[in-house]
């Protein structure tokens, strides 16, 4: 196992960058729609589902990012087995439960509101 620890560690740090770049990416799309939804609430078009499709889409590229990051701290937990890495792991994986459970509820609620008014 000592012999593969640089290599995993490597692996470890290009997972960890691959979701920091989606969610920097995603935070980047993100922004650009919002712009595009903020010049069309100035000429006084609907906004109000775009702003809502637009946390949507943030959050989902948050969790993706997230997913990417809990695999690269699975893997740092393997190599480094100690308190440190297990914290920042379930610090990690609560982060992403948290998030996660709170788009679903909002996109179940929005499916709820869809219905109650066609």
């Amino acid at each position: 196992m000592e012999a593969l620890t640089p290599m995993l560690n490597l692996v470890a740090d290009l997972i960890a960058l691959v979701g920091g770049t989606i969610m920097v990416g995603g935070a980047l799309v993100s922004f650009y729609r919002l712009c595009r939804v903020e010049l069309a609430a100035l000429r006084r078009q609907p906004m109000e589902a775009g702003r809502r499709t637009l946390r949507h889409h943030l959050g989902y590229y948050i969790l993706l990012g997230l997913e990417f990051i809990v695999v690269a701290d699975v893997l740092r937990t393997i190599i480094h087995p100690g308190w440190e890495e297990l914290l920042i792991l379930a610090a990690v994986v609560l982060i992403r439960t948290v998030i996660s459970v709170t788009l679903n509820w909002e996109l179940s609620r929005v499916g709820e509101i869809r219905d109650e008014h066609p």
